[in-house]
């Protein structure tokens, strides 16, 4: 987490990194976990989040990445995760999201990712 980055995390939220997963957070990117919610990093899966990034997930939803998946946010790049939505990435997947772009998940909505597929917006 470099200077100015902010990870919140509500009571009964969950962040699991397993060994050799990685966490990176520029100056300036947000990650907000609302009680209940679940980030799963299996090892060697990564998650970069690039200065203005914000992903933030509401209760009860789910992120879980299985070993060796990659979820790049740049710079200005928003992911927000109503309550109860999924996110699910496969082995080896890839979702990549450029400069201001968005992506909303509604309520109780479920978004998986196939095993070496790749997602970019």
């Amino acid at each position: 987490m470099a200077p100015g980055s902010t990870h919140i995390m509500a009571p009964g939220s969950t962040h699991i990194m397993a060994p050799g997963s990685t966490h990176i957070m520029a100056p300036g990117s947000t990650h907000t976990m609302a009680p209940g919610s679940t980030h799963t990093m299996a090892p060697g899966s990564t998650h970069t989040m690039a200065p203005g990034s914000t992903h933030t997930m509401a209760p009860g939803s789910t992120h879980i990445m299985a070993p060796g998946s990659t979820h790049i946010m740049a710079p200005g790049s928003t992911h927000i995760m109503a309550p109860g939505s999924t996110h699910i990435m496969a082995p080896g997947s890839t979702h990549i999201m450029a400069p201001g772009s968005t992506h909303i998940m509604a309520p109780g909505s479920t978004h998986i990712m196939a095993p070496d597929s790749t997602h970019i917006m």
